[in-house]
């Protein structure tokens, strides 16, 4: 129970990193990206985004089990 608690703790952690220097580094706007204006807002759905960090996530998660 207390190792999931942690793994969840560093996985939030390890997001809040990625989302930090993702936009530092260009990451948000990935070519994937579409941008939609409705109203007086501004809708963004990241598809290649998503894809990104589930395969990394997806990684990450298989390289943990084995430990």
């Amino acid at each position: 129970m207390a190792k999931n608690f942690l793994l969840m703790i560093f996985t939030l952690l390890l997001l809040g990193v990625f989302w930090f220097f993702g936009e530092r580094f260009g990451l948000a706007n990935l070519p994937g990206s579409y941008n939609f204006q409705l109203g007086g807002g501004t809708v963004t759905v990241p598809i290649l985004s998503c894809i990104v960090l589930s395969v990394a996530l997806a990684l990450f998660f298989r390289f943990m089990r084995r430990f």
